[in-house]
């Protein structure tokens, strides 16, 4: 897919299922995704909050997978 397909994409199914993580834990939780899951099936949505991003994800399953993997590892 080209950079724009997948941003088209992405805005079909946005936003999608969110998991909120610390903004230190940004690096850790992109390599997750970039294992695990194709580029067009998620985002990061940067400072959210203070000291916090969003993931967004197109399947709720790889939501709770990403969710369950990232508090297990706190």
């Amino acid at each position: 897919m080209t950079p724009q397909q997948i941003a088209d994409y992405r805005m079909s199914w946005y936003p999608g299922f969110s998991v909120f993580v610390h903004s230190d834990r940004e690096v850790k939780c992109r390599q997750w995704c970039h294992e695990h899951l194709q580029g067009h099936e998620w985002t990061l949505v940067r400072n959210t909050d203070v000291y916090e991003h969003t993931f967004r994800f197109e399947h709720e399953a790889h939501a709770r997978a990403f969710q369950e993997t990232m508090n297990n590892n706190e």
